[in-house]
């Protein structure tokens, strides 16, 4: 089952889950929108990536103008949002239509929130489109959509 705005934002009211800062206006009617950080991570290049070992980046902060994101260009991102989840829910994520259809790619493989997550979301942005892409803080990216997690018992 997928809880409805009414049961998203009283689930909020009663600290089950947490959503900081936490705006009605983002709210539909079985989801919630979270909106961009202004704090990017660009992955250096190197020759060679090991899996399994420590990647370096680079450390943006958008300003007024935003960051524009190239073509086939790939950052880490952050919501603004700060989620925390109990025991009893969990969330999946998915990209906003307007972004998908503009060729941008939010989420590569991170798209479940387990329950006891407890941090900003970490967006994996790549320009998948032909064109330039303005990235903004505070722009609506992604949206979050949480259902109860049933009680486990052997």
């Amino acid at each position: 089952m997928v809880l409805s705005s009414q049961a998203i934002k009283s689930a909020v009211q009663k600290s089950e889950l947490d959503i900081t800062p936490f705006d009605e206006k983002n709210l539909k009617p079985a989801s919630y929108t979270f909106t961009l950080a202004a704090r990017l991570l660009i992955p250096k290049k190197v020759s060679l990536i090991v899996m399994g070992g420590e990647q370096e980046y680079e450390e943006v902060v958008m300003g007024l103008d935003g960051f524009v994101l190239q073509p086939g260009d790939f950052v880490l991102g952050f919501t603004a949002e700060h989620l925390a989840l109990k025991n009893n829910y969990a969330c999946f994520l998915s990209a906003r239509g307007s972004c998908a259809q503009a060729g941008l790619s939010v989420l590569l493989s991170s798209s479940f929130a387990e329950p006891d997550t407890d941090n900003p979301i970490i967006l994996e942005i790549h320009n998948a489109g032909k064109s330039p892409i303005r990235l903004e803080a505070g722009m609506k990216i992604v949206k979050g959509i949480f259902m109860p997690v049933e009680e486990y018992s052997e």
